[in-house]
């Protein structure tokens, strides 16, 4: 019960932060069911995998592709911007659940399969405290995140931001199994090694976050000053009519003073 209790709310995360950043492209009760309907198909499949294999590892993909699927076709934002974040919250789960659980491991003397495996009170802990570190950081990333569904980056700016995450996928994979398949022959010292090598994967994409953060802000100055020098033009284009009209009745007013004058004259 524990475990899909866990899947359940992880799957709820997942797709209410994507949710929240990207925006619904309808509102009302279509939204709720179609975010309802994504989260019970996550859950079965995270449930399933797990049941499976006690590693997920490039399983992975299946997930990512189910929430861009459902970004797809409820939530706003150009393809490019729900693929960055479909990849970026699964590698998120990936990179907390090997720092926290290889962490615990190191402190009260477990491996990593085990904490996996064993349905122990260790576990329980571990999980505990993964599912803690992912809810807090997905609201420090909404709250962050300009929720700006025309935000759009050239191809080779989103190819920078997607091949990092994309890249970090299966070198984090790599590193996982390496840890649970030969855990027993590695020294302390290269235990370490191996989770500030997955600390390292995930300050990189942070930055890649950050640089994604900043392009939005830049984004947003330039809409502003494009909006505010149009709204320039409109209004020298204003003033200038203006004056021209102001002009046409000072002209007119000077021919009805003429001609008043030269009747006068006649007269």
């Amino acid at each position: 019960i524990f475990e899909f209790v866990v899947n359940l709310f992880q799957s709820a995360i997942v797709l209410q932060t994507i949710r929240a950043i990207l925006k619904d492209k309808r509102t009302g009760k279509k939204a709720n069911l179609a975010y309802i309907l994504f989260v019970a198909v996550l859950f079965l499949e995270l449930s399933f995998v797990n049941f499976i294999v006690p590693f997920e590892g490039i399983g992975i993909i299946i997930s990512i592709l189910i929430i861009y699927i459902y970004s797809l076709i409820n939530l706003k934002g150009t393809f490019m911007q729900k693929m960055f974040w479909s990849i970026f919250v699964m590698l998120l789960i990936m990179g907390i659940t090997a720092v926290v659980l290889s962490i615990e491991g190191c402190i009260i003397g477990k491996s990593y399969l085990d904490l996996v495996i064993q349905k122990d009170l260790y576990r329980f802990v571990g999980v505990v405290v993964i599912q803690i570190v992912l809810f807090y950081l997905t609201r420090f990333m909404i709250k962050r995140t300009k929720k700006d569904s025309t935000y759009s980056l050239k191809w080779n700016e989103w190819f920078v931001l997607l091949i990092i995450p994309v890249i970090s996928i299966f070198t984090m994979s790599f590193v996982s199994l390496i840890i649970i398949n030969i855990e027993d022959q590695l020294s302390p010292m290269q235990h370490i090694f191996s989770i500030l090598s997955i600390l390292g994967i995930l300050m990189t994409n942070s930055l890649v976050y950050v640089l994604y953060v900043n392009m939005q802000k830049d984004h947003a100055k330039q809409l502003e000053y494009s909006i505010l020098q149009q709204a320039f033009k409109s209004q020298e284009k204003s003033l200038q009519w203006k004056s021209y009209y102001e002009d046409g009745i000072r002209i007119n007013e000077t021919n009805i003073q003429v001609e008043a004058e030269g009747n006068y004259t006649l007269n």
